[in-house]
């Protein structure tokens, strides 16, 4: 559904489009009455006239709404009105870390560990605490990740998944998710699951510290297939500044079996936050004993050099050569 510049839905005033997807169209729109902007997300109309859809939508949104934390979006508002069915949420103005992934992608260039950390501890925070609330993601990927006013990293999209799970609609598009980022159970076409959003943040971590997807492929086919068969490639492959420890800390997040990932966001985020440390660490060391070794360098050729000097002021002085000696000689 297309929605004209100006046009109401309910009680809010279109204002722009924001973005176009395969589940769902996002405009900003004006809440006149709490004089705010807030973005709408409009689902496919045909979704709506699925028996049984009206219910799951309005039961998902009620559990979304449920959730605060610091780092997922609010969602303020639902509806379905004349066959649209929108979720209304705070209106946050970004970039996404797609854009920023973007950015760094056409300069040839990856986001710092230090940042890629940071995102890490604050996404998996969001979906530790929406985990413990009953609720998955489901199509994590960098596009619904947004950098608020504060430049923190906020999650967006929750509960989407679950509300077109099973319909019609799911079948006949295939693919709801983003290939590149997600799981390879959800690839065979299990339920999405918090072990899957996890599985998706570590893809986000390979891509932000390769700046590339572990797995392309021609084909969104051709990336599922590699998803469910073949170990992604080793990172240090496209960052070779990586050290060991980050490295296996990513490939553990991107385990084929979910039983052999991590348990929770916090838990990678703290052994990605520990690897940096001891490679820092590591570094800091190898540093050190480079720097000693050159300064012992230095102080052997100051003492050669003074060692030097010293026995050339200890020589006896030379007698000059007189003309009568020349000529002896």
């Amino acid at each position: 559904m297309e929605l004209p510049i100006g046009a109401t839905l309910g009680p809010y005033q279109i204002t722009g489009l924001l973005a176009r997807g395969g589940q769902a169209d996002v405009y900003r729109a004006r809440q006149p009455n709490l004089e705010r902007d807030v973005a709408i997300k409009i689902l496919p109309e045909s979704l709506t006239a699925e028996e049984g859809f009206v219910d799951r939508f309005r039961r998902e949104a009620r559990s979304v709404a449920h959730l605060h934390h610091t780092n997922i979006v609010p969602v303020h508002d639902f509806a379905c009105d004349n066959g649209v069915s929108y979720v209304v949420m705070e209106y946050v103005p970004g970039p996404t870390l797609q854009q920023r992934l973007q950015e760094a992608r056409a300069k040839n260039e990856h986001l710092p560990l230090g940042e890629a950390a940071r995102m890490a501890r604050a996404v998996g925070s969001a979906l530790d605490y929406a985990h413990r609330q009953g609720m998955v993601h489901g199509n994590l990927n960098p596009a619904n990740v947004i950098f608020n006013a504060d430049g923190e990293p906020v999650l967006t999209d929750f509960g989407i998944a679950r509300m077109v799970e099973g319909t019609k609609f799911a079948a006949s598009r295939l693919l709801l998710g983003k290939p590149a980022y997600m799981s390879p159970e959800q690839c065979r076409g299990e339920k999405a699951s918090a072990a899957g959003d996890l599985y998706s943040l570590g893809v986000i971590l390979y891509e932000m510290v390769t700046g590339r997807a572990p797995f392309v492929a021609d084909t969104p086919t051709g990336i599922l297939f590699k998803q469910v068969s073949e170990p992604p490639p080793a990172p240090r492959a496209f960052a070779a500044d990586l050290s060991p420890d980050v490295e296996q800390v990513i490939l553990k997040a991107l385990a084929k079996s979910p039983a052999e990932r991590f348990v929770s966001g916090a838990e990678m985020a703290a052994a990605l936050e520990g690897a940096l440390r001891s490679s820092t660490a590591e570094a800091a060391a190898t540093l050190a004993g480079a720097t000693a070794a050159a300064a012992a360098l230095v102080g052997r050729d100051e003492a050669s050099q003074s060692a030097g000097a010293l026995a050339k002021e200890a020589e006896p002085p030379r007698m000059p050569q007189t003309g009568l000696s020349a000529s002896i000689g």
